[in-house]
């Protein structure tokens, strides 16, 4: 009797688990081994490696932020008369001698809140171009001015632009812009302390100043 028991639980026992597989429906996982480890995953397939966008370009060395662009401008701080201020590690402009006189009348006549060379003064740029080519040695200041109309930085910066369109008519001419510096004093320097049309037509203005080598 207890025989027969014994084989009865076994082969329900049988039924039983065989029953249970049936009616989960599982297949066995196929296994993906993990690259450099012992360890494995279920699921099936591989999984692509992780790495770059390749739809993002990589920032790599080399990589430069755009220069800024024309019209940027840095405030200058007021400068004094020619004989005090620097002359930005030139030798030669250090050794130079001022001659304030010599080109005296070649002082250029500027139109109202204009920077630009009128034909009319062409002839003394020309006649400063044609001494300065004739005297390799010497050097040249340009002093810019302006009126006492508008504000001080807007006469300083005006008085700049004043200095280099006579840098630059010089150039056109022949002249080494390295021999040439330029300096403003807007509304600082007026030729006529006056508050008239006829002062301020004097006062917008620039002058030559020759630098002559220091003699030996």
């Amino acid at each position: 009797m207890k025989k027969i028991n014994s084989q009865t639980l076994v082969l329900l026992g049988l039924v039983i688990l065989l029953g249970a597989t049936a009616c989960t429906g599982q297949r066995p996982v196929r296994l993906t081994n993990i690259p450099g480890s012992g360890a494995t995953v279920g699921g099936g397939g591989t999984t692509p490696p992780v790495g770059p966008d390749p739809t993002i370009p990589p920032v790599g060395p080399g990589t430069t932020i755009p220069p800024v662009g024309p019209g940027t401008t840095i405030p200058k701080t007021p400068q004094g008369p020619f004989e005090s201020t620097t002359t930005s590690g030139l030798d030669r402009f250090s050794d130079a001698v001022p001659n304030r006189a010599f080109f005296s009348a070649q002082t250029v006549a500027f139109d109202f809140d204009s920077a630009t060379v009128k034909a009319n003064q062409q002839e003394k740029v020309a006649d400063v171009a044609k001494h300065l080519k004739s005297k390799p040695a010497d050097l040249l200041l340009i002093e810019g001015h302006s009126d006492e109309r508008g504000t001080e930085e807007y006469n300083r910066s005006l008085g700049e632009r004043r200095a280099l369109s006579l840098r630059e008519a010089l150039g056109k001419l022949g002249v080494d812009g390295d021999r040439i510096r330029t300096l403003s004093f807007g509304e600082d320097k007026p030729a006529d302390a006056g508050h008239t049309e006829a002062a301020w037509t004097k006062n917008r203005r620039g002058e030559f100043i020759l630098l002559e080598p220091k003699k030996k």
